[in-house]
């Protein structure tokens, strides 16, 4: 008996503790990831003193190299230098430099030449360098100053093979560039070298672009220019502001005529900065930014059932996968809620054994046997794809296991691991075999996943400068063969980086995967921070799923559905909801898309001001925008992540960096006011609350067009293609679907005489398909419009 009342007892202390966890846990990770951010952490020392005023930074940078040493230095202002540079090199188990300690390890200058140069970045002049150990030419190194240009290009050229490595995969083996920054330049703004590039303010080796910032936002960016898996940027180990670029020190072979190159670049701020940095290299690829309706998949709203989602590796009960995702469609149709694509996770395909999710995720194993749908869950696939009327498909990829179908056709690298190997291609003809098929299967984006952690599986990566290239140029040489395009899922900066070759690359995720117990500062600030490295290299962002209303069951609560959405939206990615059956929230779904599921979106992500990485007291704010001839309507996300720090609950054009005057519309409150230049909005938020402004440019007959109130990005060009103003006549051109009802929502100081839609006048009368009415009070004309074809028409307003 004592036993049994024993065991009751026990089994009652674990479901209590069980559910404290599971009730504490968004509290506890609120707590650890409360620095979860590379913007600002306030301190309130750093407002005791009034912050000094620094000389200006001078973005023409002033390069000046002894031809009898090879010592350099670059100035870029007043009391703004980077000095004492060097260059070292790691050989044969000895490292050798330009200036050693005691002579000890001595990198000779064979000779030195200055000439004039032309490529298509513009003219300059190119000092080049080239070193010797012993009677051994061994490297060039070159610098390459452009004429009135706000950037220097540094090369490594080596002259011979060179056996290297030292096995610290963070200390590079060649340095160069590699100087003391001896500048006001001291806040960082980087991105780790991890899994979805999370960024931060810590310097630590990183493949990716390292920005150094004073408090006045006057910056600059140090970064590789190519190969980006096998660069590394760092500091010295001894000396640390010191700043060091090479290659990572695993690589053990350095073949002859290998060439390395980095780039300088000096701004101010931080999100033009990097955008003009990323515009020299998209130029240097001879590529441009993703357009924002570059595919279906960021195109238009789909369904997802990743991780966070309700149906992840989960079906409906007394259902299989294929069963689910049926009815799933035909409640889609029901309900009218456009999905115009469905992502299938790694359930969808074959694995090898492993133990059961989710600790099979824990320790890796679980490999792709076949890339193609498991029969167990779509026991009648052809039937599957008729009853789901062809919908595309997105479809996630992870690593191989040794024993795949592909292995019988195609080479693999397989890992020495003998308890968890896995497989990697190692030719284009894999990758080809498996898209090829899968085209034929409906799926059009191949998601690669577990990308951070292949790299680190298969040590041949890191090894061989070239080898890690050539996996992802073999994963995008397929999928242009095969018209498909291609997310990078858990990828290092510098995978991120090679996008710019490879142009099936359309996003990848930007920060952890949803999970509805997750606090908002784990994911939320790392999506909107990354997004700036996304858009300045030219593909999209992509937040994750997320679930899209407050309840899907008695222990599945979304706190932040609507926030979500409207982050998802404002990344200019794709739009992915995964709720459970009867649980979508059509009606804030709708606010991000037409109703044919084509996405209304901004012209690029929204990221944080500028005066977020600054000393600031507000509310965590985002930005983004759409243009029009040259005006901008800006979107305004505001959040407040950290009550304890947000002191100064207001937010002004100043802030924001933008002119007025401006009308401000308040989504949430649907209200409209006029701002300009010293005025400031204020509100209070609770904590996670958030407030979303539209902030519409007032022409000067003071007219201002906000656009569809409905829509978050209410102005898009998706929708709005077109405004044309004179002091007397409005003419908007609108582009939707038919039976799409629009309301548009105009700021006049001047009443309207008529209202025309598609040549013909509409009436006042709220009774008509097309009508419009004018509020001299607000000075807000609202039009409400049917369309009956699928076109674009024109709103003509005469004014009095």
């Amino acid at each position: 008996m004592n036993f049994w009342i024993d065991l009751v007892i026990n089994c009652a202390i674990v479901i209590i503790i069980f559910f404290m966890i599971y009730i504490l846990l968004p509290n506890i990770m609120d707590f650890i990831f409360k620095n979860h951010t590379a913007t600002y952490i306030r301190n309130k020392s750093d407002f005791k003193e009034k912050q000094k005023d620094l000389p200006k930074e001078v973005n023409d940078p002033k390069l000046e190299v002894n031809m009898e040493t090879g010592k350099y230095s670059i100035s870029f202002g007043e009391g703004r230098n980077l000095t004492n540079g060097l260059v070292r090199i790691y050989i044969e188990n000895d490292w050798y430099s330009s200036f050693p300690v005691k002579n000890k390890g001595k990198l000779n200058l064979e000779s030195s030449e200055k000439k004039e140069f032309s490529d298509h970045l513009g003219n300059g002049t190119v000092i080049e360098l080239t070193w010797k150990i012993k009677d051994s030419k061994i490297l060039k190194t070159l610098f390459y100053e452009y004429d009135k240009q706000p950037f220097i290009i540094f090369e490594q050229k080596f002259l011979k093979e060179i056996k290297t490595g030292t096995g610290d995969f963070d200390t590079p083996i060649t340095q160069f560039p590699s100087f003391k920054n001896d500048s006001p330049n001291r806040n960082i703004f980087t991105f780790k070298n991890g899994i979805f590039s999370p960024p931060t303010s810590k310097f630590k080796a990183t493949s990716a672009p390292v920005m150094h910032y004073d408090d006045q936002l006057q910056s600059y960016i140090i970064s590789s220019m190519n190969n980006f898996l096998v660069n590394i940027i760092n500091k010295d180990i001894i000396e640390e502001e010191f700043i060091v670029c090479g290659l990572e020190g695993e690589i053990e072979t350095i073949p002859k005529n290998y060439s390395q190159k980095y780039i300088l670049y000096f701004g101010n701020g931080i999100n033009s900065t990097f955008k003009e940095w990323g515009d020299v290299l998209l130029k240097y690829y001879n590529t441009s930014r993703k357009d924002p309706y570059n595919d279906l998949i960021v195109s238009a709203l789909g369904y997802w059932t990743d991780n966070g989602a309700y149906y992840y590796y989960k079906t409906m009960r007394g259902k299989n996968y294929q069963e689910t995702l049926e009815t799933l469609y035909d409640y889609f149709k029901k309900e009218h809620i456009p999905i115009r694509y469905l992502q299938l996770d790694s359930w969808f395909y074959k694995k090898s054994w492993g133990p059961p999710i989710p600790f099979s995720l824990v320790i890796l194993v679980n490999g792709i046997l076949d890339w193609s749908p498991n029969p167990n869950h779509f026991p009648d696939y052809q039937r599957f794809r008729e009853n789901t009327r062809n919908l595309p498909l997105a479809c996630h990829s992870r690593y191989f296991h040794p024993e795949n179908v592909y292995t019988d056709d195609h080479e693999f690298y397989v890992s020495k691991n003998r308890f968890n190997k896995w497989a990697l291609p190692a030719s284009v003809g894999a990758f080809d075999e498996m898209m090829s098929t899968a085209r034929e299967n409906g799926i059009i984006l191949y998601e690669q996943d577990w990308m951070k952690n292949q790299f680190e599986h298969f040590k041949i990566l890191r090894n061989n400068v070239h080898l890690g290239r050539k996996w992802l140029a073999d994963m995008n040489e397929a999928a242009e063969k095969n018209d498909m395009w291609i997310q990078y899922c858990m990828t290092t900066p510098g995978m991120l980086m090679h996008s710019l070759e490879f142009d099936r690359v359309s996003f990848m995720r930007t920060g952890n995967d949803y999970n509805a117990r997750f606090p908002l500062v784990l994911y939320y600030p790392d999506n909107c921070e990354t997004s700036i490295l996304t858009y300045s290299l030219g593909i999209w962002p992509f937040i994750d799923c997320f679930i899209s209303n407050k309840t899907q069951g008695p222990f599945y609560k979304s706190p932040f559905p609507e926030l979500l959405t409207v982050q998802a939206i404002l990344s200019g990615g794709p739009v992915g909801p995964s709720d459970r059956i009867n649980h979508l929230n059509r009606s804030l779904l709708m606010k991000t898309c037409r109703d044919d599921g084509v996405l209304l979106k901004p012209d690029k992500p929204a990221t944080p001001i500028d005066l977020m990485f600054i000393k600031h007291k507000k509310y965590y704010i985002t930005k983004t925008y759409n243009e029009k001839d040259g005006l901008r309507w800006y979107y305004s996300l505001v959040v407040n992540i950290w009550p304890k720090r947000a002191k100064d609950h207001a937010i002004s054009l100043e802030d924001l960096d933008i002119g007025g005057p401006r009308i401000v519309y308040d989504f949430l409150e649907g209200s409209v006011s006029k701002i300009d230049l010293g005025d400031e909005i204020f509100f209070d938020l609770k904590k996670n609350e958030f407030k979303f402004f539209i902030f519409a440019p007032l022409y000067e007959n003071k007219i201002a067009v906000i656009g569809n109130s409905e829509k978050f990005c209410c102005c898009s060009n998706k929708q709005f293609p077109n405004i044309e103003m004179t002091d007397i006549r409005i003419e908007i051109t609108i582009e939707d679907v038919k039976d799409s009802k629009i309301p548009i929502k105009i700021y006049t100081e001047i009443a309207p005489k008529e209202v025309k839609f598609a040549g013909k006048k509409i009436s006042t009368t709220s009774n008509d398909s097309n009508y419009w009415k004018y509020n001299s009070d607000s000075k807000l004309l609202d039009i409400y419009l049917l369309f009956k074809h699928d076109e674009q028409e024109k709103i003509e307003i005469t004014l009095k």
